[in-house]
């Protein structure tokens, strides 16, 4: 939002009194008591408010001399101690977390904007596992901790060694990019892989790796095009695809290059085309499913809305965002039965059955706290009786395929649907959000 208003501002066709620039010198910088200040900005998606946050941190520090805060704007807020022992204090003890998202701290400056506040570097300990007890010194540790930011300090006893279970180090994070799982070294011709665990580590992104925002709100894990492309181009397929709209959504319809595939019709939740295979015919639609409950209703309406006569041979997979009956769900509360039964009539409409699975019976889970985990069958491949009949003898099943989305050192697998009919096959890939 700040800078799309800068943008707008410099983009102003200003008069003659408006574009006078004032000269300005180190003279007019000063920021009353700023060695004993420092910005603060919570790194959420969310807008937290002020006083929440200036009350948790004043019960939290509990400094001996006072603090006073002041917003900034866009979650920054200014936070001025009246000695530097409390400040100090609260700089030692980085990273402070506010309901599990990270409170980046830095001193202050004048050339600061506070509602443009980036804060960039974060200081964690870090633990670096299986380290060779002839590395467990200072020199390893800097070398290590320059390699993922800059070293601070080294955990030591009281006669001075590192030599533990795990090397700790104080390092000074680079936030902006995504956290690093292993540090990789060799010595003497041997190769050590040695993992990395993060102390009080906040709320990240489980896709791209960086601190700030969920797996939701992720821009990486969108279907933007260059994405697609880059699918393409890896299996040798040939697509379509439907542009994400914001931060959610996304389809994409991929097929091998000796299938020939017609468009019918899109939206931004199918897309339906017709499939020439082995000298048939038959018709193939790719769904995401509504992921607004309160959408539903209308979003199977439109569904029902592909329906042709006369019936031709026809698969519908994909991402449908619901599940049949509870057996295909689990969780602490059960599945409202509108929703299913909705669901079940939009198929009924359609004349079509479900062509069951390979492996595990759920393909969606939200891994809350124990007995709270969620595990769904949102994903199925279903055909009418034209193509069960059309095919018959012909196996045809569903089953997973992951594609692997690298960005710098984190990667997550994304499933989508995979039918199989003969030796070809095609594959829909829908962003899923859980509804």
């Amino acid at each position: 939002m700040a800078d799309d208003i800068t943008t707008l501002y410099a983009n102003l066709s200003l008069n003659e009194e408006e574009n006078t620039t004032i000269p300005l010198d180190a003279s007019h910088l000063n920021v009353t008591d700023g060695s004993l200040c420092l910005v603060g900005k919570i790194l959420s998606s969310r807008i937290i408010n002020f006083d929440s946050i200036a009350a948790m941190f004043k019960r939290l520090w509990s400094p001996r001399h006072g603090l006073s805060c002041k917003p900034l704007g866009d979650n920054s807020i200014l936070f001025q101690f009246r000695n530097r022992v409390d400040k100090q204090k609260v700089i030692a003890g980085s990273p402070w977390l506010f309901d599990k998202a990270l409170l980046a701290l830095s001193e202050v400056s004048g050339t600061q904007i506070g509602s443009q506040l980036e804060i960039k570097t974060c200081p964690f300990w870090i633990q670096v596992h299986n380290t060779p007890l002839g590395l467990m010194n200072r020199n390893f540790a800097t070398t290590a901790a320059n390699t993922i930011g800059s070293f601070i300090a080294l955990d030591v006893d009281s006669e001075g060694l590192a030599i533990g279970r795990f090397l700790r180090i104080r390092v000074n994070l680079d936030i902006s990019k995504p956290l690093r799982r292993v540090i990789k070294a060799s010595l003497n011709g041997t190769d050590y892989i040695l993992p990395i665990k993060y102390e009080r580590l906040p709320n990240f992104c489980y896709f791209c790796g960086i601190i700030g925002h969920g797996d939701r709100e992720c821009e990486s894990r969108l279907l933007t095009p260059a994405v697609i492309e880059k699918f393409k181009r890896s299996l040798n397929f040939h697509g379509i695809s439907v542009d994400a709209r914001g931060r959610s959504g996304g389809l994409a319809l991929l097929w091998h290059k000796d299938t020939s595939v017609t468009l019918r019709s899109f939206s931004d939740r199918f897309i339906d085309v017709d499939v020439e295979l082995l000298g048939k015919l038959f018709r193939l639609t790719g769904v995401y499913g509504e992921p607004n409950v309160n959408l539903r209703r209308q979003s199977w309406n439109n569904f029902k809305n592909l329906a042709t006569t006369p019936e031709s041979p026809w698969i519908i997979c994909g991402d449908f965002n619901e599940v049949l009956t509870q057996k295909e769900f689990q969780g602490s509360h059960p599945r409202a039965l509108w929703q299913m039964e909705l669901f079940r009539n939009t198929l009924q409409h359609l004349n079509m059955f479900d062509l069951g699975y390979e492996g595990s019976p759920f393909t969606w889970s939200r891994l809350l706290t124990s007995p709270h985990t969620q595990r769904a069958r949102l994903d199925r491949a279903t055909c009418n009786s034209i193509r069960m009949t059309s095919f018959h003898g012909r196996e045809s099943t569903i089953a997973p395929l992951s594609f692997r989305t690298t960005t710098s050192s984190i990667s997550k697998s994304r499933t989508v649907i995979r039918t199989f009919s003969d030796t070809t096959d095609a594959a829909f890939s829908g962003s899923r959000l859980a509804g």
